[in-house]
């Protein structure tokens, strides 16, 4: 049995799945299993991922969502660990072994790992705690990503089912149904996924986005900090900025403030989106390279 199963489900991505599949056969840790859930696709997703005989394909004849999806892939799995990646992105060539030595060498009841991402089109780091977390961390707004970054302790799903379709925050509605359970986390700030803004994708998607974190301060809200409530809002004006919307981004940064004020990147990127979308990249990439530079020293 491999040690690491990778589960991609997919749903018309003809275009981006090779890609996605190459990343983890490219690997530097290399006992794993691929398994691609089909979600009804109408393209030729099928006919390019049969292409691959490395890869297990399940396929759907209707579309039932990405929590269907995951699901299946989860009862297929056979491995001690489940890695997810979405089909339109990639996972950089050492992230399953950093994964799984993370994993290893922290006790059963840290049942996940998830790594930093870095936008491929942008090149932005979006950064994680390089530490073991849990649920108060978390509702007190530390950032754990979404299903591309994280890799699971297989059994885990004895105790917990992918049954909530809630668009681009379905994986973070299940890493706080996991930590409310008294479960653990261990972040790993490295970049070790590139994600993509391609057509239809459900996590760049703004309004998928957002709709998204309607649902989770629903389900979660009383549970949620003011300072988490303004991450999500923060990581949904983001959005906008890569869909070029920078006055909707301009209110949700506002919205980030308003709720959470003693953040000074709010009050930045506020300011700076109110200066057109020009302004804003120039402010943005100074930020980084300031924030890299103190990264480094820091190191």
């Amino acid at each position: 049995m491999p040690i690491v199963s990778v589960v991609i489900p997919t749903y018309n991505r003809s275009e981006t799945i090779s890609t996605a599949i190459d990343s983890v056969l490219d690997q530097n840790f290399q006992d794993f299993n691929i398994i691609v859930v089909d979600d009804g696709s109408k393209d030729r997703t099928q006919s390019v991922v049969s292409q691959y005989t490395e890869v297990d394909l399940y396929s759907f004849n209707r579309n039932r969502g990405q929590a269907a999806a995951r699901q299946k892939g989860v009862k297929e799995a056979e491995g001690e660990y489940i890695s997810f990646l979405d089909s339109d992105d990639e996972l950089c060539p050492n992230h399953l072994s950093k994964a799984v030595e993370y994993l290893n060498e922290t006790d059963s009841n840290c049942v996940g790992a998830f790594t930093a991402f870095k936008y491929a089109d942008s090149g932005r780091i979006s950064h994680v705690p390089d530490n073991k977390i849990t649920f108060d961390d978390v509702r007190s707004g530390h950032i754990i990503g979404g299903y591309s970054q994280h890799t699971y302790r297989s059994d885990v799903f004895n105790h917990i089912k992918i049954t909530r379709d809630i668009g681009a925050a379905t994986g973070y509605d299940l890493s706080l149904r996991l930590l409310k359970k008294g479960y653990s986390m261990i972040g790993i700030n490295e970049p070790l996924v590139r994600k993509y803004n391609s057509e239809n994708s459900i996590s760049s998607d703004p309004e998928r986005l957002i709709n998204g974190h309607k649902k989770i301060i629903e389900l979660h809200g009383k549970d949620l900090t003011n300072k988490a409530i303004a991450q999500l809002y923060y990581s949904e004006a983001h959005a906008l900025v890569n869909d070029k919307k920078i006055d909707q981004a301009n209110r949700k940064f506002k919205d980030s403030l308003v709720t959470y004020p003693w953040n000074p990147r709010y009050l930045l990127y506020y300011l700076a989106s109110a200066m057109g979308y020009r302004a804003f990249q120039s402010i943005q990439r100074l930020k980084e390279v300031v924030w890299d530079n103190i990264r480094t020293y820091n190191v």
